[in-house]
Formats: C-alpha cells, sequence, structure tokens
C-alpha cells in the first residue's frame, strides 16, 4: 500500500509532461505533490500515512492532488466536493480552480450540489447530454452558444477556439436547464 504523498505523484511516473510540469514549476515532483496537499489542508505527517488510512474527508483531497499535480490540460472531477465541509470546500475549489488557470485548463465538474453552479462559466443538465449526438452536433452548439453569449464582447474567436479557451463545465443530474454562470 501507498502514502499519501506517493499516491500524489503516480501521475509523473506515467506521464513525462506532467513530471517535467511538476520539476519546472516546484523544483521536484515531491515538492510539487507537497505543495498540492498542504494546499488542501493535508499537512505533512498526513503526507506519510497510507493512502488507505486516510478519513472519508482526506481521501478526495488526495485524489484532487493527485488529479492537479503537473498541470494537466482536462480535469475531471466526479463529485469531489461531496465529502468535504464546508471550509475543505472552499479551500479545495479555490485551488482546483487556481491550478486549471494557470495550466490553461479545462475542468469538467461533476456533483450534485446544485449550489456550486454558480462557481462555474457553464452548467450543464444531465438529461440534455444524455441523449446521442456527434461530435458535430456537440462542437457546432458549444460554438453557437458561445459566440451568442459573447457576440457583444471584443471575443475573437475560430474553430480552434474550442481547443485552447479554459472553459470550467458544471454538469448535474437534476432538471435544471442549460445555463451560462458567471463566478
Amino acid at each position: 500500500m501507498s502514502t499519501a504523498l506517493d499516491n500524489v505523484t503516480l501521475p509523473c511516473q506515467f506521464s513525462q509532461q506532467r513530471k517535467q510540469q511538476a520539476i519546472m514549476r516546484h523544483g521536484s515532483i515531491q515538492s510539487a505533490a507537497q505543495a498540492l496537499l498542504e494546499s488542501l489542508g493535508l499537512a505533512g505527517p498526513l503526507h506519510e500515512q497510507l493512502a488507505g488510512k486516510l478519513s472519508i474527508g482526506q481521501q478526495p483531497r488526495v485524489a484532487a492532488a493527485r488529479a492537479l499535480i503537473g498541470q494537466p490540460k482536462l480535469v475531471i472531477a466526479d463529485e469531489p466536493t461531496s465529502a468535504l465541509d464546508t471550509d475543505s470546500r472552499a479551500a479545495f475549489l479555490h485551488l482546483l480552480f487556481t491550478e486549471c488557470q494557470a495550466a490553461g485548463a479545462s475542468l469538467l465538474f461533476v456533483s450534485h450540489d446544485q449550489s456550486l453552479s454558480h462557481f462555474f462559466d457553464l452548467s450543464l443538465d444531465l438529461n440534455h447530454i444524455n441523449r446521442a449526438a456527434s461530435a458535430l452536433e456537440i462542437y457546432s452548439a458549444f460554438i453557437s452558444y458561445y459566440f451568442t453569449q459573447f457576440s457583444q464582447s471584443t471575443l475573437y474567436c475560430t474553430t480552434d477556439c474550442f481547443h485552447h479557451c479554459p472553459i470550467y463545465y458544471f454538469i448535474t443530474s437534476s432538471r435544471t436547464s442549460t445555463h451560462r454562470n458567471t463566478r
């Protein structure tokens, strides 16, 4: 069984790019992992704790640190705040947005907690994405929606912008409609 620190550094064993990013930003993979864990409220002694011995509230924070190490371009978070108290949730969301912004990463965040939707640029109801659609239909709908929302701004967007614009998504399983949120 591995420690929390070992668990966080795992992606750097599989991705040279993430390993290099962690080293460039923090000097070493270990330093990057420690900084992420501490940002999430997991102090030094917990870094050496066996991952399986962490509390229910600590385990998702270790998973979040593991997802964020090395600045990936896409972060997928499935119910990451469900076991967190209010203070831990706020710190977690702050770190998540800070790290995604620093990496220019997109965030796909799935939650049943609708109170979080106002933190995200776009909120989608799971019922809307459950219907079958081609990639072109999804891309066309996204671009159409994006231009509708920002037509009065100075935004310049090409068909390639989908790959370069960090967008934060919030997906919920409730029956609310799709809408754009401002942070």
